[in-house]
C-alpha cells in the first residue's frame, strides 16, 4: 500500500472509533436531562406560585396602604371641619356676647337716662310743691291779716249750723226709709237684700253720731273769720270763698 492510503484508513477507523464513543455518551446524558426536567418543573411552579402570592401580598399591602392613606385623609379632613366648625361656633359665641354686651350696655344707658329723667322729674315736682307751699303760706298770711267783719262771721257761721241741721234731718229721713225698707225685705225673706239695707242702716247711723260728736271751733277756723280770695260761678251766680 501507498503511505497516503495507510494514512486515511487510520484516520477514518480513528473517526469511527470517536464517533462511537459519543454515540452513547450523547444517549446518557439525554435521558439524564429528561430526568431533571421533571424535578425543575415543580420547583418552577413552586416559585411562580410563590411570587404570585408574594405579589397578591404586595397588591394588598399596596390597597391597605391605599386605604389607610384614604382613611387618615378623611380624618384630617373631618379633623379640619370640626376645627371650622368649632372656629365659626366660637365666633358666633363671640358675636352673640358681644351683641348681649352691646344690649346690656344699651339698657344700662336707657336705666340711667330714665333714672335721671325720673329724679328731675322729682326735683321738678317737690321744687313746685314747695313754691305751692310757699305760696300757700303767704296766701294764709295775708288771710290771717285781712279779717272779715264779726257780721260777716256770723252770717259765715249761721249758714254752716243750717246746712248742718240739714243735713242731719236728711240722715234721719234716710234712716226712717231705710227701717222701712229693711222690715219689708225682712217679710220677704230676701236676706242677702236684708243684709246689705243693714249695712246701709249702719252707715246712715255713723254718720249721725259723727254729726253730733263733732264740735266745730268757729274762732280757729279760717274759713270762718278769713277774707275770700277765689271766686267762682255756679248757676248764674258768683261765689267766694277762701
Amino acid at each position: 500500500m501507498k503511505p497516503n492510503s495507510l494514512n486515511r484508513m487510520v484516520l477514518v477507523i480513528s473517526t469511527m472509533s470517536l464517533a462511537g464513543m459519543s454515540i452513547p455518551a450523547n444517549a446518557q446524558q439525554q435521558p439524564q436531562e429528561e430526568q431533571k426536567q421533571p424535578h425543575k418543573q415543580p420547583q418552577q411552579q413552586e416559585r411562580s406560585e410563590q411570587q404570585s402570592e408574594q405579589g397578591q401580598k404586595r397588591q394588598q399591602q399596596q390597597e391597605r396602604a391605599r386605604q389607610q392613606a384614604q382613611e387618615e385623609q378623611r380624618q384630617q379632613q373631618k379633623q379640619t371641619q370640626e376645627q371650622e366648625r368649632l372656629q365659626r361656633k366660637s365666633e358666633e359665641n363671640q358675636k352673640r356676647q358681644q351683641q348681649q354686651q352691646q344690649e346690656r350696655a344699651r339698657q344700662q344707658a336707657q336705666e340711667e337716662q330714665r333714672k335721671q329723667q325720673k329724679q328731675s322729674q322729682q326735683q321738678e315736682r317737690s321744687q313746685r310743691q314747695s313754691e305751692q307751699r310757699n305760696e300757700r303760706r303767704e296766701r294764709e298770711a295775708e288771710q290771717q291779716d285781712r279779717r272779715i267783719s264779726r257780721q260777716q262771721q256770723q252770717q259765715l257761721i249761721h249758714q254752716q249750723q243750717e246746712e248742718v241741721k240739714q243735713y242731719r234731718r236728711y240722715l234721719e229721713q234716710q234712716e226712717s226709709r231705710a227701717r222701712e225698707q229693711a222690715e219689708e225685705l225682712r217679710r220677704q225673706n230676701r236676706l242677702a237684700q236684708y243684709r246689705y239695707q243693714e249695712e246701709y242702716l249702719e252707715h246712715l247711723r255713723e254718720q249721725q253720731r259723727r254729726l253730733r260728736d263733732e264740735r266745730f271751733d268757729y274762732d280757729r277756723d279760717p274759713y270762718f273769720y278769713a277774707a275770700p280770695i277765689y271766686r267762682y260761678r255756679r248757676g248764674g251766680r258768683y261765689y267766694e270763698i277762701n
